[in-house]
């Protein structure tokens, strides 16, 4: 079955060459009991080591049942042993993080992997080499004897034509000794027994044949009985299943929990500094630094104002549709009310006591509030931590379309608005102050009819003269419906004579008013309910004022541009670029002069590099660590080469486990930035930038970090015999 013809060995240790078989011609029978003897260093183990495949040879050649090895590689090395040969080391190579039963366990799982009765067969073996009350105990709490009975029986459990043993009985007691030589002699009936012995005396009795070996030589190869040469019949291979790699991936981290875990720790730091980095990128991406825009007012982070390609009104299905968004919070049918500005006197004791600070109006964020909370009607605010009031204060708010340009000092009721302090809030303003109010207050008359006052452009034409620009325009709530007050200044100039008398009065006059939504101009008939002198008023140009429910009537269509108010610049800026083609979005936060934008994308590309920098140095560092970790099984995957396994199938178990441990790892950082985004609040919330795309890189990424790992440390294991990479591991 079993051939060598002029077989050497060398071995070679820095400048010396020591020649360990020399010219080892035998023949070996299965059937047969060969027993080896010889000195120590006579060659005996080297002789094993070849004719099971852990070891090459460099002259001569070996044949197994007529089929030439000198040309093997790797492959067909592992097939050898998978196939031909079990072996009992005299060091036992027994695998200390498994028990008893999982030593003996894994010889069946890779080379019987589809046996049915593989408990019962393990639990057998366990009692025929005495070991039957530690068959669970840890193979490093068990003594050399034991570790001896071990061994046996997993190449027993083999059951491979080829059985080797080296010195398997050097560490049993007299009698288990005994019985263990009696058992080999019974397999080798059907098998190839190659035993290596220092004791001749304890085998003689049941040796066929004696081989002995001095100095690398044979000098001795004698028949000593007579057996019966059996056929050998080659059986097809089974190769593992992925579930029993899987299996084989479990049982690993299982056994090696220190390992486990500190890879884990490593595959948590990964995925944190990757999250982390990724999520403050693109924060800073979406960061709003503008403190200008040429259409709006109010440009908090959260407005997103969306208009409809055709300027056409939105359907109510529209504004439901828009609604369901992912990120938004809010929908406020009237836009431009987030424009109107809220003059509050300051009571702080800072620079700006005794201002009306202007406010935009916002939803606002309830993480933002230090104390208080947030509105509940039309008639609560929030507002900034520093404005010197107490919560339950009631607060007079003037309302204005133009903050400051506006004379905050109102003459009629209808431009103020007396709301209660819930609460302060702490948001950088951003060279703005925002008030939080509820969404109640955003579709409320009073300010909807402010802002559609501050949309249109007013004329006015007296009797078929000249229309004249209106460049103030205030509401009135003493005014019906069809009445209206002029300036003095509107008089002269639409009559063309100083103020003199009021003969105006009750007379009628057109206005004649537009917005970019309105097809054409709307011409309205008034009554001229009054003329206003200079010092009756306190405006500082010609103004005109008109009813509030004139106003409300003139704006009872006004969804012809809508505020989503959004959960963050992120989604505003996503959701801005995914709006289905009929719709237009305009994110104000993110406006930009050409001067900013340079510096803009100077910013990100510097920010991003960094980013890339320092996933690059993580990567490195989390590698040589893990490379490390990975070391520490170097010799249980030799040992696993050693009793048959693939190497593809001990790479792809090597890969299970890194994948295992890190996809935990990547769901507890991924579970904590959810439950850090439920309100927590420990880390920034970096969750809601990541999309599917992103979940995928990072699991690219780990993935990559595991089959690099597992190349390195393949290719350091199996690019030598299994000896020369067990004697060095």
């Amino acid at each position: 079955m079993l051939t060598l013809e002029k077989v050497s060995k060398y071995y070679q240790s820095d400048d010396n060459v020591t020649q360990a078989l020399k010219n080892i011609s035998l023949t070996f029978k299965l059937g047969e009991f060969v027993a080896i003897t010889g000195e120590s260093g006579s060659g005996k183990t080297t002789l094993l080591n070849v004719v099971s495949g852990l070891d090459s040879y460099e002259d001569g050649s070996m044949r197994i049942a007529d089929d030439e090895t000198s040309a093997y590689d790797q492959s067909d090395w592992e097939e050898y042993r998978k196939r031909y040969v079990s072996f009992v080391f005299q060091n036992y190579n027994l695998i200390d993080a498994f028990t008893v039963y999982e030593n003996i366990e894994m010889a069946l799982i890779l080379n019987h992997p589809n046996r049915s009765d593989r408990k019962e067969k393990i639990l057998e073996l366990i009692n025929k080499v005495g070991l039957k009350d530690s068959a669970y105990q840890k193979a490093s709490k068990l003594s050399g004897g034991q570790k001896q009975r071990v061994a046996i029986a997993r190449a027993l459990a083999k059951d491979a034509p080829i059985l080797v043993a080296d010195e398997p009985t050097g560490n049993l007691d007299q009698a288990t000794a005994k019985s263990i030589v009696q058992l080999m002699r019974a397999l080798s009936h059907d098998k190839l027994v190659i035993f290596v012995t220092h004791e001749y005396d304890l085998v003689k009795d049941v040796a066929t044949r004696r081989v002995r070996l001095f100095d690398g030589e044979i000098v001795e190869d004698k028949t000593m009985q007579s057996f019966e040469e059996k056929p050998y019949e080659e059986t097809p291979l089974k190769t593992l299943r992925l579930s029993e790699k899987f299996k084989l991936a479990l049982k690993n981290l299982k056994s090696t929990p220190r390992k486990t875990l500190f890879t884990g720790l490593i595959s948590l730091f990964i995925v944190a500094v990757f999250a982390s980095s990724y999520g403050s990128y693109v924060q800073q991406s979406n960061v709003s630094n503008a403190t200008f825009h040429p259409l709006f007012e109010n440009l908090h982070e959260s407005r997103l104002v969306v208009t409809k390609q055709d300027a056409s009104l939105f359907t109510s299905s529209e504004l439901n549709g828009l609604a369901n968004e992912p990120g938004v919070e809010a929908v406020i049918a009237f836009d431009p009310v987030m424009d109107i500005y809220g003059l509050i006197d300051n009571r702080s004791t800072g620079f700006n006591q005794g201002f009306n600070d202007a406010n935009q109006f916002i939803l606002g964020s309830e993480n933002r509030l230090s104390e208080g909370r947030m509105p509940l009607d039309d008639r609560e605010i929030v507002l900034y931590e520093d404005y010197g009031y107490q919560i339950g204060d009631v607060v007079t708010v003037n309302l204005s379309p133009l903050g400051y340009r506006y004379f905050e000092g109102g003459v009629e009721a209808a431009n103020t608005v007396d709301m209660v302090v819930v609460g302060f809030h702490n948001e950088s303003n951003n060279f703005q102050y925002f008030a939080y109010v509820d969404d109640s207050f955003l579709t409320s008359d009073i300010l909807v009819n402010y802002a559609y006052l501050s949309v249109i452009d007013w004329q006015i034409s007296y009797a078929d003269g000249p229309v004249e620009r209106v460049y103030e325009t205030r509401m009135n709530t003493n005014l019906e419906v069809d009445e209206i007050i002029l300036s003095a200044d509107y008089y002269a100039q639409l009559t063309g004579v100083p103020l003199e008398s009021e003969t105006m009065i009750g007379e009628s006059i057109t206005l004649v008013l537009n917005h970019p939504y309105l097809e054409d101009p709307e011409e309205i008939t008034v009554t001229i309910a009054d003329i206003q002198r200079e010092s009756e008023t306190d405006f500082f140009i010609p103004a005109l004022q008109v009813s509030d429910a004139l106003i409300k009537s003139l704006g009872q269509d006004t969804t012809y541009q809508v505020a989503l108010l959004m959960d963050g610049s992120f989604s505003a800026n996503q959701l801005r670029d995914d709006l289905d083609a009929q719709f237009i979005g305009i994110y104000p936060a993110s406006y930009e002069n050409p001067f900013d934008q340079i510096f803009g994308v100077i910013g990100n590309i510097f920010q991003g590099l960094t980013s890339v920098i320092l996933l690059f140095i993580m990567y490195f560092i989390s590698y040589l660590v893990l490379k490390n970790v990975i070391r520490s099984q170097e010799r249980s995957t030799l040992i696993l080469r050693s009793i048959g396994a693939y190497k593809k199938d001990l790479y792809q178990t090597l890969i299970m486990e890194l994948m295992v441990v890190m996809m935990m790892a990547f769901a507890l950082v991924i579970g904590f930035l959810w439950v850090n985004q439920m309100g927590l609040d420990w880390v920034p919330n970096y969750l809601q930038y990541f999309t599917w795309s992103n979940y995928l890189v990072m699991i690219v990424l780990l993935l990559l970090l595991a089959l690099f790992l597992g190349r390195r440390f393949q290719k350091k294991l199996f690019t030598r015999s299994v000896m020369s990479a067990l004697r060095s591991a």
